[in-house]
């Protein structure tokens, strides 16, 4: 998992605890699998995962022509980003607040801002402008089943005729033109292939695979209908780190979301098409001793947003590790059990569930090869 994890457990004694770092080495082979699996599509970096400016910046000189900027999460951020220089930014949520719209209109490079709808009031808000708006409809991916929603509650658009009756609307405002259509399969990239669950890793798989035979088809309904019409489109996004060897195979699909797999956090050891190194860790403490074969660790409270689960939770790197059932991870101290003899300072390794919300805790985390600091959004003051 990390190549001389001995000598840098020794590097670690004596910094500041708790401590996130990212493991370079790592981190390279996840952005060469990805610029080598997408095949010809583009790479569209979610930010949402990343949460660092300046492994933004790094992952677009590492990806070169594969880059093909980025989704970020509010118009707060892409205002940000397009003054850090920053082009082709996909705003990948709704912005209803009307103040922080004209905020980015009134940015002289807000051509480079797609604002995402999927509804009609969606456009009614974004009407009011004297200056051109680029648009990204929104389609629902998800596969409805009795008593179930396979996928996420995103998207109202669910089928060609909606895309149709909300384009049109599109049409009838002068200001804004509809430039990009995004799919998000949550149910492909978002669902592991392999959990605890027996009944899970039975149902899941064949649930992915009718889906995708599904979601296939809308895309290409819809896609298929506006190339009738002549409109031309400056992207077609899909998917996410879990869904890359479905999307790819998509005629339509122009490029594909990437974020969390180039941290590869915990929950990716469930998909069985990625073949990933874990990047980003953090390190706690050993301040306690309680009795013996059990140790204290000095904060480590960093649970997965999300449904609840113990998937959510932490994940020590060290097998000899094992986490108190009655505590797991806490806010200021979390407990763990072992046969092997700690000391008092000594570090202990863990994988966050997720990406980037992991330096939601951080102001800045350390990269071991070139022992140094990056700076996360929060030691940047960026809240987003």
């Amino acid at each position: 998992m990390i190549n001389g994890l001995n000598k840098l457990k020794e590097e670690l004694k004596g910094r500041k605890f708790p401590l996130a770092f990212l493991v370079e080495e790592n981190f390279n082979h996840n952005v060469e699998f990805f610029a080598r699996e997408s095949g010809d599509k583009l790479i569209r970096v979610a930010t949402k995962s990343i949460r660092s400016l300046e492994v933004l910046k790094l992952l677009r000189e590492k990806l070169g022509a594969k880059f093909n900027g980025l989704m970020c999460y509010s118009a707060s951020e892409a205002l940000w980003l397009l003054e850090e220089g920053f082009k082709n930014i996909l705003i990948a949520y709704p912005v209803v607040n009307k103040n922080e719209i004209q905020e980015v209109i009134n940015h002289p490079n807000s051509d480079e801002v797609y604002f995402m709808v999927d509804s009609k009031e969606h456009v009614d808000i974004l009407s009011n402008t004297q200056k051109e708006i680029n648009i990204c409809i929104d389609i629902d991916l998800s596969m409805k089943l009795p008593g179930l929603n396979f996928g996420v509650y995103r998207s109202s658009i669910k089928n060609l005729n909606d895309f149709k009756d909300l384009f049109s609307y599109c049409e009838k405002v002068e200001k804004l033109s509809v430039k990009a259509v995004m799919g998000y399969e949550a149910q492909i990239a978002g669902v592991r292939d392999v959990s605890s669950s027996f009944i899970e890793n039975l149902v899941v798989p064949v649930l992915k695979k009718k889906s995708i035979k599904k979601l296939k088809k809308i895309r290409a309904e819809i896609i298929t209908w506006l190339n009738e019409k002549k409109v031309k489109l400056d992207f077609v996004n899909a998917g996410g780190t879990g869904s890359i060897d479905s999307s790819v195979e998509e005629e339509f699909v122009t490029e594909i979301t990437i974020g969390s797999g180039f941290y590869a956090p915990g929950l990716f050891d469930g998909y069985k098409n990625l073949k990933l190194k874990p990047s980003l860790f953090f390190a706690l403490e050993v301040t306690r001793n309680p009795e013996p074969g059990i140790y204290t660790l000095y904060g480590g409270g960093y649970v997965a947003s999300g449904s609840i689960g113990l998937e959510k939770v932490p994940k020590p790197i060290d097998l000899n590790v094992k986490l108190v059932s009655t505590e797991m991870c806490g806010e200021v101290q979390t407990p763990f059990k072992s046969s092997y003899e700690y000391k008092l300072g000594d570090p202990v390794i863990f994988r966050h569930a997720k990406a980037g919300e992991l330096l939601e805790h951080f102001n800045s985390f350390w990269i071991r090869e070139k022992n140094i600091e990056y700076k996360t959004y929060r030691g940047m003051n960026k809240k987003f």
